[in-house]
């Protein structure tokens, strides 16, 4: 249950079980406790589950962390969209390349998390090759994460506005944004390298004024097909 402000502990699975193995009654009923919790309150939901994440010391806990944040985000996207990188961040906390078990006892769970995230939002994108994750936010800013290392690479700001769309080039060379709200898409080169080493700021190589909105904003219609920018094969067109 809740208090407003603190989220309490729903069953888990059993100890020392994989969690594809766990009842799936004792699953089912943790879900659907904390899913109206989460809908309700996610700020403190996902407080709770990043400290079940950082402080449990069974990874079959962790694990069902991200199962019923998963859960959530199927059931009720709308609600996490002002919470986008902190939900990024929430999974990315158990692929950690250093913490070797957790990382390989919630591989399953964080890859089918992810995958949902950007199946739901188009704010959300996955670059295959290079293996880049950018998100972007209310407020137009973005980050890309390195999923090699599961860090932060970069952050800016994009746009003036809520980001509504991003999607990468084929090689993955470029990052297109598109804010919905000032009707304006972007093309950034991300992949620079400063003389310290350090990620350099991306540089804007594009922007355009779009005459008809793109993409509906409603945060209803989360993960209605068809709704992403798409690249043309050769990279000279977006749309």
């Amino acid at each position: 249950g809740a208090d407003g402000k603190h989220l309490h502990a729903a069953p888990m699975a059993r100890p020392n079980s994989p969690i594809g193995h766990a009842d799936p009654e004792v699953t089912k009923v943790a879900n659907a406790a904390l899913r109206p919790i989460g809908a309700c309150h996610p700020s403190d939901f996902l407080q709770f589950m990043d400290d079940t994440i950082s402080h449990s010391p069974r990874v079959h806990r962790q694990a069902h962390a991200i199962v019923c944040t998963t859960d959530l985000i199927k059931k009720s996207p709308a609600v996490m969209y002002l919470h986008i990188f902190r939900l990024v961040g929430l999974i990315l906390k158990v692929l950690d390349p250093h913490m070797h078990s957790l990382r390989d006892y919630c591989l399953p769970a964080s890859t089918a998390a992810l995958r949902t995230v950007v199946s739901q939002y188009d704010n959300v994108v996955f670059q295959q090759t290079k293996q880049r994750l950018a998100a972007g936010d209310h407020v137009g800013q973005v980050i890309i994460y390195n999923m090699r290392t599961a860090t932060k690479w970069t952050m800016w700001t994009a746009h003036n506005k809520g980001v509504s769309a991003m999607q990468f080039s084929p090689n993955g060379d470029y990052l297109a944004t598109y804010c919905n709200a000032q009707a304006s898409l972007k093309v950034w080169q991300y992949e620079g390298v400063s003389v310290l080493g350090m990620p350099a700021s991306p540089k804007m190589m594009q922007n355009f004024t779009v005459q008809n909105n793109l993409l509906r904003t409603d945060p209803q219609m989360f993960g209605t097909p068809g709704s992403a920018l798409t690249w043309s094969a050769n990279a000279t067109e977006i749309r």
